[in-house]
This record gives structure tokens, C-alpha cells and sequence, in this order.
């Protein structure tokens, strides 16, 4: 049976735990398929102040996830970013140690919980069309593709209602 994890917001107070963020950021970008990928911020600090900005009109953005007493991965989301009434789902990280193990359902199911309990009606997340496990995760836990995301058209919109 798939271990229990714990979803806690993002302590920008903690430098470590930024640094964590900061890492788990760039290697989820670095290992990215989307070839026009890139690191939204230019430092931790930057990613810090990004996160505490947004916080302000969304305090639910930024979450690191726990397993014992370790940061295993990170959730950072938002609110109607290409559709009024929506939650969107900017990454999902989990330590490649902890992949394929049924750990994902668990994200997902925070960040469905955590969109409907703010009355959201469905929830949307991007991913490139040559992430193949990524589109088949997604699909299997309800997403269906839109098509071209309306400001980056190389990858796909997806979404799913609550």
C-alpha cells in the first residue's frame, strides 16, 4: 500500500525549505520534454518573492510535500489563469525515488480538494504533446486535452471538472 503523504504550505520563512523549492523548480524544468522550457524566476530569492506576491490574491499556491520528515516534492498552483471559475495546477513535483509507486493520485486529490473547497468547477494544468506518461497520468485521473494553451501553443491544455 502506497505510503501517506502530507501536504504543507510552502515555508518562504525557511530558507532551506526555499532551496528545496528552488531545486525541485529547476529540476523539473531541466528534465522538462518541452524543449522551450524555462525557469520562470532568475534565483531562489526571485521564486521566493514570486510565491509570497501571489500569495496575496491566492494564499493556497505553494505547497511542499512531506513524507516522515522529508520534503519529497511540491505543488504550486493558481486561480482562473485562462478560465474564470477554474483552478490551474502550475507543477506537480515528486522525487524520481517516489515516482511510479501510486503516490500521484494523492497530488491530484489534493489539488482537487483544495479547488473545490474554494468553489472552483474544474481544474486545468499544461503539459507538452511528447510527455506521453505525463498525458496518460493526466487522463487517467479524469483530464481531457483541449488543445494549444492560448499563450504557449506548443503544449497542450488540459482540464477536468470537479
Amino acid at each position: 500500500m502506497p505510503t501517506s503523504l502530507q501536504f504543507l504550505p510552502l515555508n518562504t520563512e525557511n530558507e532551506a525549505d526555499v532551496a528545496i523549492a528552488w531545486q525541485f523548480r529547476t529540476e523539473r524544468i531541466a528534465a522538462d520534454v518541452d524543449p522551450l522550457a524555462v525557469i520562470p524566476w532568475q534565483s531562489a530569492e526571485d521564486m521566493k518573492q514570486a510565491i509570497i506576491n501571489k500569495r496575496h490574491t491566492w494564499p493556497d499556491c505553494a505547497f511542499h510535500i512531506w513524507q516522515d520528515e522529508q520534503i519529497v516534492g511540491q505543488i504550486e498552483c493558481d486561480v482562473a489563469r485562462f478560465k474564470p471559475g477554474s483552478g490551474y495546477v502550475n507543477f506537480y513535483y515528486l522525487i524520481p525515488e517516489l515516482r511510479h509507486q501510486g503516490l500521484g493520485h494523492q497530488l491530484v486529490n489534493f489539488t482537487d480538494t483544495l479547488f473545490r473547497k474554494a468553489g472552483m468547477h474544474c481544474v486545468q494544468l499544461t503539459t507538452s504533446p511528447a510527455n506521453a506518461s505525463a498525458r496518460v497520468f493526466y487522463k487517467k485521473h479524469g483530464y481531457q486535452e483541449l488543445g494549444p494553451r492560448p499563450d504557449k501553443p506548443h503544449l497542450i491544455l488540459l482540464e477536468k471538472p470537479l
